[in-house]
């Protein structure tokens, strides 16, 4: 999940640590934050949440293609059983 942490409606923290708190696999989802904003405070936030990666604005392809490779590998034969 690429999660722009500084939409209006909605703060993509809180979003994240709503999923993060799910009684189900999606609690493990990768999620990226995506965002205009360089403040450390929120980089620390979001690795507090579990975030994996942490860009911004503007996001590129290279950015994209780093993090799908970078992720770890999921699913063994008893999870997909």
């Amino acid at each position: 999940v690429l999660m722009d942490i500084g939409i209006f409606d909605m703060d993509g923290l809180n979003v994240a640590k709503r999923i993060r708190q799910l009684e189900s696999n999606m609690k493990n989802v990768p999620i990226a934050a995506v965002t205009a904003h360089t403040f450390g405070s929120l980089r620390r936030r979001a690795e507090e949440l579990g975030f994996i990666a942490y860009l911004n604005k503007p996001l590129t392809f290279e950015h994209c293609r780093n993090i799908l490779n970078n992720l770890p590998a999921t699913g063994t034969s008893e999870e997909t059983e």
